[in-house]
């Protein structure tokens, strides 16, 4: 429940990416021994660009996905910055970041901060 409110906090001010909240929760993710706190968070960005792409194309309320009506409306505003198929492009990037920080052992705090930063983008441009 933390790093859900932590990163729709994130998402809350996107185009303008907050680094200090991005940074913290960076860094407690990718603390030492934190491989649950990991998972949990690369599970959770991957599912909320998943659901607001699924939303979005199903026309559907976010709520039948287990959404908040404050948690909703904050992923459903990203979608009025930038199209589906760029948070398509953005989902599919940030996933294969993640799987690689795992086979590959890259630093876990810049590959959040780099998915972070590539959401700010599309926020930013919305190309």
């Amino acid at each position: 429940v933390l790093l859900m409110r932590m990163l729709l906090g994130i998402f809350k001010g996107l185009p303008d990416l907050n680094m200090e909240a991005a940074h913290k929760f960076a860094d407690v993710v990718s603390k030492r021994d934190a491989d649950n706190a990991w998972r949990t968070a690369t599970e959770i960005a991957s599912r909320t660009l998943c659901d607001l792409v699924a939303a979005s194309v199903r026309n559907l309320d976010l709520a039948s996905r287990g959404y908040s009506p404050e948690e909703g409306q904050i992923l459903m505003r990203l979608n009025t910055l930038a199209n589906t198929s760029r948070w398509i492009e953005v989902w599919e990037k940030n996933n294969e970041l993640f799987a690689r920080a795992d086979t590959a052992n890259l630093d876990r705090k810049q590959v959040m901060i780099s998915a972070l930063t590539a959401m700010e983008n599309t926020a930013r441009t919305g190309v």
